[in-house]
This record gives structure tokens, C-alpha cells and sequence, in this order.
């Protein structure tokens, strides 16, 4: 990525200087024109509040690497398989960066997805496995919005052992919007 190295020498390198918000839109024009004309600076500006998730989904993200298009191919390739396909391996992900796989997760997750397919996708990848958080928290997001039963436990007990609220809450908030999974979230909140 150009992203990172750039940030590093213009954010990092000059520690000692102050920068304001114009400081960083001419910059970062300068180095990601095409990237720069999609964000609506003066909404992000003088709009009360934190832009807004539909303010950042509308800049749209180009992966150049390989490695993220084949994250991006393999998300659309189960998002357009039939439900009861024998989609996947786990040869698929063989290899993978954890970035690699959290961006398949991201792109999965921007769809409901159906139980038949959810519970495949675990199964195929050992998500309920993984000890790493993001994934975890990625995976139950979209095994609590295809209503994936079985996993509302395993999330509950992840949201109880977590003591970071990236994590807590939006598994809380998901459990607690599904209609199966309201009374678990409210008794294990009230036992944490």
C-alpha cells in the first residue's frame, strides 16, 4: 500500500509541527488526487459531529494489491453461490495475512447472508476456532445477522470476556437486535 509509508513521512516525520485540518486535505490531495475528490471535506468539516458511516462508505476504497482483490473475488464468489453449494476450503485462505481475511469478513458482512451459507462459512474456515479478536468479532457479526444460533453463545462469552468496548458492544448491540438473542444479551450484560 502507498497509504501507510506516505502517512509515516508526512504525519510521523514532522512531530513537531502543528497541523490543521486544511493542513491535511491539501496534502492529502497532493498525494491521492483520485482518492481526495470523493471526500466531501466541507461536510467532514463544518457537519456537527464524526462524519457519518454513510459519509465513508460513499469514498469508495480501490485495492491495487493482489492480495486484497483475492480477499474481494473470494467474498463475491460465496455471496453469489446458491445456498446449498459446497462453496469453499480452506485452502482458499491458505496463507492469508490476518488483513486479508478480515477484508473478506468486511465484504461479507455488507450483505445478510442466509443460515445455510453462514454456517458453512464457519465451518470452512474454523471461525468459531479463531483466538484472534478482530476476526472473532467479525465472524459473529455475520453469524448473528443470519440468526446462526449456535454461535450466540460463543459471542455472548466473547462480549463477557472482553474488556475493550470495540468489542463489547457491537456484539451486544447485534444480540440484542435479534429477537433470539435479546434475552441472552440482557442476562449475560447483567451478569458482567
Amino acid at each position: 500500500g502507498v497509504f501507510e509509508p506516505w502517512f509515516k513521512k508526512t504525519w510521523l516525520g514532522g512531530k513537531s509541527r502543528s497541523v490543521t485540518s486544511r493542513d491535511l486535505q491539501s496534502e492529502y490531495s497532493a498525494a491521492f488526487p483520485r482518492a481526495a475528490s470523493q471526500v466531501d471535506w466541507n461536510g467532514w468539516f463544518f457537519s456537527p459531529g464524526y462524519p457519518t458511516i454513510d459519509d465513508i462508505a460513499n469514498v469508495q476504497i480501490r485495492y491495487a494489491s493482489a492480495l486484497g482483490r483475492a480477499s474481494i473475488a473470494l467474498a463475491k464468489s460465496w455471496e453469489s453461490a446458491a445456498d446449498e453449494a459446497e462453496i469453499g476450503s480452506l485452502e482458499d485462505i491458505a496463507g492469508w495475512s490476518t488483513q486479508q481475511l478480515l477484508l473478506f469478513l468486511d465484504e461479507l458482512s455488507n450483505k445478510p447472508m442466509s443460515l445455510t451459507k453462514c454456517q458453512r462459512l464457519g465451518q470452512v474456515y474454523q471461525l468459531p476456532q479463531s483466538r484472534n479478536c478482530e476476526i472473532r468479532l467479525r465472524w459473529y457479526d455475520i453469524a448473528i445477522a443470519a440468526n446462526n444460533i449456535d454461535e450466540f453463545a460463543r459471542a455472548a462469552a466473547f462480549a463477557a470476556e472482553q474488556g475493550r468496548m470495540k468489542y463489547v458492544r457491537p456484539l451486544y448491540k447485534a444480540l440484542y437486535k435479534s429477537q433470539a438473542g435479546r434475552q441472552l444479551a440482557l442476562d449475560t450484560f447483567a451478569q458482567h
